[in-house]
């Protein structure tokens, strides 16, 4: 008979999801500038429901997240190509227990400077 009945795989599999994620979500934000800067890239849908994020990619792999109050202005520009310029900041995400942090990079006061038009959008 076993010793224990808890099977750890769960709990380890779990901590591996959340690892994961926060590595993509935080992809190489080390070294992102910040103060007022323009980036050119897409606006992209990061992390799974209920938790999922708007977040600008750049075309050079970095991820900034996009605060809340700039979502609304921001309706039908996901997947095109733009030019934004923008401020960006450094913050740090903690879980509720404060076991766990991530820190990352987000933007604010959005302005698009260009947009191109997505193909699949026009008429050949």
């Amino acid at each position: 008979m076993r010793d224990s009945l808890f099977n750890p795989f769960p709990v380890l599999l779990f901590c591996a999801c959340i690892v994961l994620l926060l590595s993509f979500s935080c992809d190489s934000e080390g070294d992102a500038p910040l103060g007022r800067i323009v980036l050119t890239g897409r606006f992209v849908v990061v992390g799974n429901m209920p938790f999922a994020r708007l977040a600008f990619r750049t075309d050079d792999g970095k991820t900034y997240l996009v605060v809340r109050d700039e979502i609304g202005k921001l309706g039908g520009m996901q997947g095109k190509q733009v030019v934004i310029a923008c401020r960006a900041e450094r913050a740090v995400l903690e879980t509720p227990n404060r076991k766990r942090s991530a820190a990352l990079v987000i933007i604010r006061d959005i302005r698009i400077l260009r947009s191109d038009e997505d193909p699949s959008d026009t008429d050949p």
